[in-house]
C-alpha cells in the first residue's frame, strides 16, 4: 500500500493503520483529529485544538466552538457559562451544653437531665431539631434547614428547650451574629442563655 489514504496510512514497510475519523494521513502518520463541530459535536475545542467535555468553568461550551472560560461571577452550566444564583448553605445543628439554673431546672422537673431541643429560624425558613433526652450535653449533627448566605447574615435565630411533660421550659434564646467569616470557616459557636456552646456548622451547597 502507498501508505498515504486514511485507511491505510504508514511509511517503511510497517503494519499500515487505520486513522481515526476526523484525523488524516500525512507522510505516512495519522495526525491528530480535527477539533470542529463533526468531531466534538457534544463538547468544545480548547486552545490546544483538543475536544473538551465542555462542562467545566475553565473550559465551558458545546457543538465543537472554542471553549470559553467563565468569569468569577458566572458558573457553567448545560455547556454555557451563566451568572452564579445567590451562594447556599447546608446548616447542621451539631451540639450544645447546658448550664447554670437551667440544669437545676431541668433536674426537679423530670429528676433526670434536660431533654433538649433547638429551633431555627432563618430568614423565612425554620426548622426544629429532634429531642436529645437526659442530657446536658447533646450531640445532634443533624441537618437542619438551607439558606442563602444572604440570609444567614442577616437573619440566624436559635432557641433551645427543655421537653417537659407538663410544658416546654426555655433555656435559652439568641440571634448570634453569622459573619461570611464563619461561612467560610465552615463553623459558629455562640451561647444562648443557660444553653452554652452551640455548635453550628454550614456547608456550602
Amino acid at each position: 500500500m502507498s501508505g498515504t489514504d486514511t485507511t491505510s496510512c504508514g511509511f517503511s514497510g510497517i503494519p499500515c493503520q487505520v486513522c481515526q475519523t476526523g484525523s488524516t494521513c500525512q507522510m505516512g502518520i495519522c495526525s491528530a483529529p480535527k477539533c470542529d463541530a463533526t468531531s466534538c459535536s457534544t463538547g468544545c475545542c480548547d486552545s490546544a485544538g483538543k475536544c473538551q467535555q465542555g462542562n467545566s468553568d475553565a473550559d465551558c461550551g458545546t457543538g465543537g466552538q472554542t471553549c470559553q472560560s467563565c468569569t468569577s461571577s458566572e458558573v457553567c452550566t448545560n455547556n454555557s457559562c451563566t451568572a452564579k444564583g445567590p451562594a447556599m448553605y447546608k446548616v447542621t445543628l451539631v451540639s450544645a451544653k447546658v448550664t447554670g439554673s437551667s440544669w437545676v431546672v431541668c433536674g426537679f422537673a423530670e429528676l433526670s437531665e434536660c431533654d433538649l431541643y433547638v429551633n431555627l429560624k432563618v430568614g423565612k425558613a425554620s426548622a426544629q431539631s429532634s429531642i436529645k433526652d437526659n442530657t446536658n450535653n447533646p450531640v445532634w449533627n443533624e441537618f437542619m434547614l438551607a439558606a442563602t448566605e444572604a440570609d444567614l447574615v442577616k437573619s440566624f435565630e436559635v432557641e433551645v428547650r427543655d421537653d417537659d411533660p407538663i410544658g416546654s421550659v426555655q433555656i435559652g434564646s439568641c440571634t448570634p451574629s453569622v459573619s461570611t467569616t464563619d461561612l467560610a470557616a465552615g463553623t459558629h459557636v455562640s451561647d444562648c442563655g443557660d444553653a452554652k456552646q452551640v455548635t453550628w456548622s454550614f456547608t456550602k451547597i
